[in-house]
Formats: structure tokens, sequence, C-alpha cells
């Protein structure tokens, strides 16, 4: 799976398609900046059409306007002509744009394939066995995984969309009119416990993604020495490589933070 269909996958969970927009303005010979009736612009789509004595000219992008397509504005570089018409049309999307999704996809990706590799198994030029792993990432992700890697990013943007929704509150009007802001805030907190309850679900039926099932070695700590012992990790009967050495967190919220170096050997009054 790349990033684009990753994307697209996720604007379909949400219901974000492409949507298209038009409008028009008349010149006054005054104004240069003209708020656009959408947001999250796809500025690939976006053409701005000046209609000025029966001459249609399309303007350039960084030579005659500048597009800001997050807030949905143009700022003209000189100021349109009194009694010129500006047209602008294009495609937005209502919710998120393309970097932002980017964004969120990516940091999902990561999250999901948190300390996980794909091991391969193969001969190498010798003919001998041999074992290579690769980290999991979105590039290399089994098929299988791809929808719980939809779910995840869906989980994540959903989360935007209710830390939004959190700074809303309920309207009540003199005549009577209640507006029900929370309720939305409500429902989005909902749908995230049921996504969150099912992608737990099925990522520890399949044993992948951060609610995945591990087995955790103890630390055995020496007798004669006070130091752990150190761990290595498993492998197959017939991989030759060279054992990897395993460094597990140790906790250390009660560590000396005094400065005082300690001793190095017992008996030293330093």
């Amino acid at each position: 799976m790349n990033l684009a269909e990753a994307i697209r996958r996720v604007r379909q969970e949400i219901g974000d398609p492409l949507q298209p927009f038009r409008t028009t303005a008349i010149g006054d010979g005054l104004t240069t900046i003209y708020d656009l009736p959408k947001q999250h612009l796809e500025s690939r789509t976006v053409q701005v059409i000046l209609v000025n004595n029966a001459v249609e000219t399309t303007l350039a992008e960084g030579v005659d306007y500048t597009l800001d397509s997050f807030n949905g504005m143009v700022t003209l570089a000189s100021p349109l002509p009194n009694g010129a018409t500006l047209t602008i049309y294009g495609q937005a999307w209502a919710m998120f744009s393309d970097e932002e999704l980017a964004r969120i996809v990516i940091y999902s990706a990561k999250q999901h394939c948190y300390h996980q590799t794909i091991t391969e198994r193969y001969r190498d030029k010798f003919g001998f066995i041999s074992y290579r792993e690769e980290p999991k990432m979105l590039q290399n992700l089994p098929p299988v995984e791809e929808p719980l890697l939809v779910m995840l990013a869906t989980l994540n943007t959903l989360w935007v969309l209710a830390n939004d929704a959190a700074t809303d509150a309920n309207i009540t009007t003199a005549e009577g009119t209640d507006i029900d802001r929370v309720g939305r805030y409500r429902q989005l907190m909902d749908h995230i416990a049921d996504l969150q309850e099912r992608y737990e679900r099925y990522a520890g039926q399949l044993g992948v993604g951060v609610f995945r099932m591990e087995v955790i070695n103890l630390r055995r700590v020496s007798r004669t020495t006070g130091r752990l012992v150190p761990l290595f990790r498993d492998r197959e009967y017939d991989d030759h490589r060279w054992p990897v050495r395993e460094l597990p967190a140790i906790d250390g919220q009660d560590e000396d933070d005094s400065g005082v170096p300690s001793p190095l050997w017992n008996a030293s009054g330093y």
C-alpha cells in the first residue's frame, strides 16, 4: 500500500471526497483579497479567470495571484479593474487536506508497525540458508493488515475532529431555541470507542499492531556479579547469523539523582 492509496481509503471512511466550487467577483479597482466558499483546496485544480472588456485571461499562480489553499483565499498581485469579472473554480475537501491526512497516515503506520519486522528465509550466494529481516512499514505492509491501518488512521482522524468539537457549547436563545452543539462531541466519542474496540479485537486476532500479544522474557540478575544476565533473540535452528543482543527497558524511577558518584569498589573511600 502506498501513501496515496491509504489517504484515499481514509477519505472514504470519513466521507470527505473532493467537492467542486465556483465563485465570481466584480472588480472595484481596490480589492485584491478574495475569500473563497471552500477551504482545504486542491491547489492543482484551482483556476482563476479574469474577464475584462470581453477579453478572457487565465491568471498564473505565483505571478498574478497567491493562493492560500488551507484558508481558501486568493490574493491578486494588483487590484481587479473596476467592472472586471473574476471567476475562481476548482475542487476542495470539506474537512482535511491531503497534507494533513498524510501526516495522520504516516503517524498511524509508525504506531501500527512499532517494533515489528518481516522475516524472510532465503539461500545466499554460497547456497546456505540465511534470514533477513526488514522493518514493517507502510510500503511493505501485508495486505491482511491494510484494513487495520486504515482503521487506525480513521481513529486518529476522528480524534482530531473530537478535539475540535470539545470546545463547542450548547446555544440557548431567548426565543426558546436550543442548539445541541455538544451532541456532536458525544457522537464522535461514542464512535471512537466503537472503532477502538474493533481495532483492538482485530489486531489481537491477527497478532499485529500495538495490541498484539507479546511474549517477554524475565531478566535474571547474577548472584555473583549483581549484574543483569544478557538476553539474546531466539533463532531458528538453521539460522547461522551472529546472535542478536536484546536490551529490554529497565525501570529507572528510583534512580539516584544526587550527582554523587558511586564507588567503583566497596572498599573505596570515595
